[in-house]
């Protein structure tokens, strides 16, 4: 895997999915140690990490994040069809990029 395995993977993800905007930040999160939110403002979607998780992790936590952005507007539960399917696809990017 790249060095910096995160922004590698990010830039795979913005490379197949070229309309889909986001954002990647570290702040602290109350449970979680991910979460996708959509700012309406410029149409771009924030991924939070919390802070002190490995390059490997976050990752691995990105495919299942770009899955909700991909998903945002389908479902109106927050792991509906919609995300199973975004996410089948995501993290089969995301295995491919750690295969090599």
């Amino acid at each position: 895997m790249p060095t910096n395995v995160l922004t590698q993977l990010a830039r795979k993800y913005r490379k197949l999915y070229p309309s889909l905007k986001f954002r990647i930040v570290t702040a602290k999160l109350d449970g979680a140690f991910a979460t996708t939110h959509f700012r309406e403002v410029d149409g771009t979607f924030i991924i939070t990490f919390q802070p002190g998780l490995c390059q490997h992790l976050k990752a691995f936590l990105l495919a299942h994040e770009i899955a909700h952005a991909i998903s945002w507007n389908m479902d109106d539960a927050e792991h509906g069809e919609g995300f199973w399917s975004g996410y089948r696809k995501t993290y089969a990017i995301y295995e491919s990029f750690v295969s090599g």
